[in-house]
């Protein structure tokens, strides 16, 4: 039986905020600690990069202008007001960068369905994946995509 564990170690650089629980370093942390005990070192256990969501693939459940905010709030734009898709303080933080960082998170679990869906593995595991809050047109319970 053929396992895939999606992992790339973008996904464990940003940070929500300083006092935020949800601390992407610990996907790192993880990682490590399956690579000491030599998880990825069979055949059957496949250590798969992840990748960034396609524009499509986000579409096909977020609105466009959601998808747009996220890019702006990312990217700095003080154009965009954050309260409108549900940015703030608490769960649901901004910060330079989120567009990719839940691009790449949402990528990585579309890698590992795709994986499941073409039969290459028996089992997949995307680390950073089941972010299962995010509405529409809005985030919620820090889900972005």
């Amino acid at each position: 039986m053929k396992a895939a564990f999606v992992y790339d170690d973008r996904l464990s650089r940003h940070i929500l905020s300083e006092s935020h629980p949800m601390k992407p370093v610990r996907l790192r942390y993880t990682y490590e600690l399956l690579s000491a005990y030599g998880s990825f070192n069979t055949v059957d256990s496949l250590l798969v990069p992840a990748r960034e969501a396609k524009k499509e693939e986000i579409l096909s459940f977020h609105s466009e202008q959601y998808f747009n905010g996220v890019r702006s709030l990312g990217r700095s734009d003080d154009s965009v007001d954050p309260r409108l898709f549900n940015f703030g303080s608490g769960d649901n933080p901004h910060y330079p960068g989120i567009d990719k960082a839940s691009l790449l998170s949402s990528g990585a679990t579309m890698k590992a369905t795709d994986m499941l869906i073409d039969g290459q593995v028996e089992a997949a595991f995307s680390i950073a994946g089941g972010l299962h809050h995010a509405m529409p047109n809005y985030t919620y319970g820090f889900c972005v995509f």
